[in-house]
């Protein structure tokens, strides 16, 4: 899979297309004929660095598939706009078909230009249970773009619904085809079934990208934009040939990063054709930075550009491939790696001696989604992500996603000269958070049948089948692109499954201590195990009231052990297949695991070291720099522009993280803070010189989680004499508390609004970090003047990371899962109110 947004194409009636193409023959541009060859000759071109830009995909071109189905796994894939389950079957006539879990559903049609179109869909609708009363019929409205297509008739047989749809309705690029059903109907599963949908016929595909034969195809009409990232002018050379007369003309455009703001076209160059011809020409690009270069090809008849090379020809430094592995949920504090007392990391360890290990990592977000939005932007979550007013009760949890005008890291390095993939096993990498910005090949693997694919021995699996093996260009040819290759694994990301031989290895190196059992209720309690945990664990039901905290603690070693030992066979594979020495090797994590530490247990979301303190470890091309262990702080958001300057890219001074190189090179580490934002339990942190600050919100928790938070315990026994706080983890209040809570003059029913107004916030805790690395002996009031300079300190980083935030615009739709997508998430211990 990949992301291919689309293009919008240049409008020409033919006879202006005519009179401007003989307008340009005849002298109007001072550009040459095409054949001609200008700029450097080809000796200079193999000298230069070059980059083939048809061995990626390109940002942004007119790919119109023309016919849609679902694919086993994966649904309907990059065209997938909300609503749907993954593939799920076969109809009657044997063509798969996937379900609406929702009464609307939505799909993204892809067109290179408008025109009249013939839609035809094959639909059908659940067939109620008997006795249940529901209508077997449904009736199936359509919308594209926010027309209004119809309302048509479905029944439970498979059926062609077809219509002609006007040429005003389409537009170039992304079409959003909506469909509404005036009922669900309860499935075999529990979910609610709105329709089932086949195939989607509207128009002719166009083949426009071949990238194992490095081929572009531009119909008529169409344009095709790719991403640059200079590091000097260059010069692009291109061929081509064309069965028609008609015109190519390159151009571009400054683009600002943080933002994707873009300035005015600048031409290039334009080419005219007068009939059937090939041709090739060099031109020179006088650019820098993040730049557009887009080809627009038009012609009064109805054929297409054949585009047979297409390279961007600058000197620079041979690019080194980039493997990067995110490890969801590894804590700093319980690898070897990093000191902890079980050895849970040999094959770490090891490669540590070659590598450079950053002891003291900070996420910037304590959970999975903003930490990654911050890794692949370099800024911090609460400004990369287009709105994070998060509701954990809402449906409007899920605004929280990368916008679309931010350019990633994998788009950046992808400008570089970079080819791209992605394979994750984690549900906040589904279609739609806006995380698959750049790869060329996208993979998000979270389907219940494919569970050992999420891990990593699946995922490496099918990282190394991408990478193949490194190729050797032969004498006066192209050398092939490098890989920028992310994996995503969430094998010690709960609940704890180890295999037993590894439980057995952790019990042998710990000594023997009580069970430690504590009570079992629904996630994101203090002081409480998750039944999503225990769940896992037992076929005990009902699930047991109290479960080991030790036994949890243990699984939860064993896989950080055995996720060591499938790393180590992925580094073999490495190895052997000769990408390993050559590359950069990036081994990080997104958050790590509170065990029993400040009584959240097993879980992450706050912003305390066990789970702010990731594992870094970069292994340098050739080992260089090889067995340095850098105690300076550091931060996950400092990862993009450490590989700018690897890649030796232009500064981002907008970017909130910064290069680590001066660190691996042993200048003086300078002073920087360390700033985490979350939004569960609303809050931020903040380390700088040795002391750590968090502020917290209480109050706009989860009721769960605010009943059971010791501010609010606090609250309760100071302000309801009597009461056991407790009770309100139930809300099944005994008469002697509801009598408390009234001779306090305390109204029952008012009770959550006044805890939630007192615990508004923000709390402040403060720790000094050199005598108190635990977080165990809140300093706020014994320390007033450096609890103000931590707070001022604090405000400072807010306020950089509100600079930076993107307006909403209108066109950033909220994110929309389906039911295998939330699934998936609840299985990982989310959606637990």
């Amino acid at each position: 899979m990949c992301r291919c947004p689309n293009a919008v194409p240049l409008r020409f009636t033919t006879l202006n297309l005519v009179l401007a193409i003989a307008a340009l023959w005849l002298g109007a541009c001072s550009d040459s004929p095409a054949g001609s060859l200008s700029g450097s000759q080809a000796a200079t071109a193999l000298e230069a660095g070059a980059t083939d830009l048809l061995a990626r995909y390109p940002d942004s071109f007119p790919s119109q598939p023309g016919h849609l189905a679902p694919e086993p796994g994966q649904g309907w894939g990059v065209h997938h706009l909300r609503g749907w389950k993954h593939w799920t079957g076969a109809d009657k006539d044997g063509a798969p078909f996937t379900w609406s879990t929702e009464k609307s559903a939505g799909l993204i049609l892809p067109a290179a230009e408008p025109s009249e179109r013939n839609l035809r869909l094959r639909v059908f609708g659940p067939r109620p249970l008997e006795g249940s009363g529901l209508a077997a019929d449904q009736s199936l409205s359509l919308q594209l773009n926010g027309h209004e297509l119809g309302s048509f008739p479905i029944t439970p047989q498979p059926e062609w619904l077809e219509l002609t749809v006007a040429a005003e309705l389409w537009r170039a690029g992304s079409n959003e085809l909506l469909f509404e059903v005036s009922h669900t109907i309860p499935g075999d599963d529990g979910t609610q079934l709105g329709l089932a949908l086949a195939e989607v016929r509207y128009d002719t595909p166009l083949e426009t990208v071949d990238i194992q034969g490095r081929r572009l195809r531009l119909p008529v009409g169409s344009q095709v934009l790719y991403g640059l990232e200079l590091i000097q002018p260059a010069e692009i050379s291109l061929g081509a040939n064309t069965q028609a007369p008609g015109m190519l003309e390159l151009q571009w455009r400054q683009l600002a990063p943080l933002d994707s703001k873009r300035g005015p076209w600048n031409s290039i160059g334009r080419i005219i054709a007068e009939g059937p011809q090939s041709f090739e020409r060099t031109f020179e690009l006088n650019a820098l930075g993040s730049v557009e270069l887009q080809l627009r090809w038009t012609s009064p008849e109805p054929h297409a550009l054949e585009v047979e090379h297409l390279r961007l020809l600058q000197a620079g430094p041979k690019l080194a491939p980039i493997i990067f592995i995110s490890l969801d949920t590894l804590a700093a504090r319980h690898t070897s790696l990093c000191g902890y007392s079980i050895d849970t990391t040999p094959h770490l360890r090891e490669l540590a001696k070659e590598s450079v290990v950053f002891e003291n990592c900070r996420s910037n977000a304590p959970w999975t989604l903003p930490s990654y939005i911050s890794q692949f932007t370099g800024l911090y979550a609460g400004s990369a992500a287009f709105d994070s007013g998060l509701t954990p009760t809402d449906d409007r949890w899920w605004k929280l996603s990368l916008s679309a005008r931010r350019w990633t890291l994998a788009e950046s390095l992808r400008a570089r000269g970079y080819r791209t993939a992605a394979f994750t096993g984690s549900g906040w990498f589904a279609a739609g958070f806006g995380m698959e910005q750049g790869f060329d090949v996208y993979e998000n693997i979270i389907a219940a049948e494919l569970d050992r694919d999420r891990f990593l021995a699946g995922l490496s699996e099918r990282g190394l089948k991408w990478l193949g093996s490194p190729g050797i260009a032969p004498q006066h040819e192209l050398a092939p692109p490098p890989p920028f290759l992310f994996i995503n694994a969430i094998d010690v990301h709960s609940p704890y499954q180890p295999a037993a031989e590894y439980i057995e290895r952790v019990e042998a190196a710990l000594p023997a201590e009580p069970a430690d059992l504590r009570p079992v209720a629904a996630p994101h309690r203090f002081g409480m195990i998750s039944e999503e945990h225990v769940g896992m664990l037992t076929e005990e039901r009902p699930l047991p009231a109290q479960y080991s905290a030790r036994d949890l603690a243990r699984a939860y070693d064993a896989e950080v052990l055995q996720l060591d030992r499938n790393l180590a066979d992925f580094i073999a594979a490495l190895k052997s297949r000769q990408w390993f020495d050559a590359s950069i090797l990036i081994i990080t994590s997104d958050h790590g695991e509170s065990m029993r530490e400040h009584n959240w247990l097993f879980e992450h979301g706050l912003n305390y070291g066990e789970i702010s303190h990731v594992p870094l470890l970069i292994r340098f091309p050739g080992g260089k720099y090889g067995g340095q262990r850098i105690e300076a702080g550091v931060q996950l958001v400092d990862l993009m522009p450490t590989l700018f300057e690897l890649a030796e890219m232009q500064p981002r001074p907008e970017l909130h993280g910064r290069s680590l190189m001066p660190l691996v090179r042993g200048e003086t580490p300078l002073g920087v803070a360390l700033f985490s934002q979350r939004d569960y339990l609303v809050g931020e942190s903040l380390e700088l010189d040795g002391w750590k600050l968090i502020a917290t919100r209480p109050g706009r928790a989860t009721a769960a989680t605010l009943h059971s938070h010791p501010s609010a315990r606090e609250w309760i026994a100071a302000n309801v004499p009597g009461m056991d706080p407790e009770q309100l983890l139930t809300g099944d209040l005994a008469l002697g508390d509801l009598r408390a809570m009234r001779r306090a003059g305390v109204d029952p029913a008012k009770l959550p609004g006044q805890l939630r107004s007192a615990l508004e916030g923000p709390i402040y805790q403060l720790f000094d970090l050199s005598r108190d690395p635990g977080e165990t002996k809140d300093l706020a009031h014994s320390e007033p003047e450096r609890l103000a300079r931590m707070i001022a300190a604090l405000e400072h980083e807010l306020q950089r990371s509100k600079a930076a935030r993107l307006p909403k615009v209108e066109h950033e739709a909220d994110v929309h899962l389906d039911a295998q997508d939330r699934e998936s998430l609840r299985s990982l211990g989310y959606f637990g109110d």
